[in-house]
């Protein structure tokens, strides 16, 4: 089992990423963009050598605050 503690290293995160930034997601249909905020940045175990972001999706007309 993965408890991710003893694997836990510092991660070089692209300028501008960071935990509650809002960020463009490419849309699957032309002309409607679709915005998330960032949640969670890590990598998997799954997944090698990349940066996964998480991301909690935003609904057009939808006030965060």
């Amino acid at each position: 089992m993965y408890s991710g503690i003893e694997d836990q290293k510092t991660i070089e995160v692209p300028r501008g990423f960071e935990l509650g930034t809002m960020v463009e997601v490419p849309a699957h249909t032309p002309g409607q963009p679709t915005f998330g905020v960032i949640r969670w940045l890590g990598y998997l175990p799954q997944i090698k050598d990349k940066l996964i972001v998480g991301l909690e999706l935003v609904r057009k007309g939808v006030d965060l605050q």
